[in-house]
């Protein structure tokens, strides 16, 4: 009963310190969030990421661009997560710049 109860303290062990993990990454994209500067750089992540773009593509490169749009889904699950009011001001941001360089 000892062994049970050690490895029930160490998973709930392993837990909290995923949970505060996942808490201060939060923190962290809210505090990118809020500067122009780290909205930039997550948007240029993600549109590298092809998050909009179909990954068909007939051949083995199929696989390479999802992957792509995983990691891209990822960032902006966690921007969502975050602060879901960032992600259209990223986008109104981004078609204002994209305004002003046409």
């Amino acid at each position: 009963m000892e062994l049970l109860d050690e490895l029930f303290a160490k998973e709930r062990k392993i837990e909290a310190a995923q949970k505060h993990d996942n808490e201060q990454l939060l923190y962290d994209y809210r505090i990118v969030l809020q500067t122009a500067e780290g909205r930039r750089v997550l948007w240029d992540i993600m549109s590298m990421c092809h998050l909009y773009s179909l990954s068909m593509t007939g051949n083995s490169n199929t696989f390479f661009r999802e992957g792509e749009r995983n990691v891209g889904l990822r960032v902006l699950g966690r921007i969502l997560e975050a602060n879901p009011g960032a992600y259209p001001q990223l986008m109104n941001e981004n078609m204002e710049n994209k305004d002003e360089r046409d």
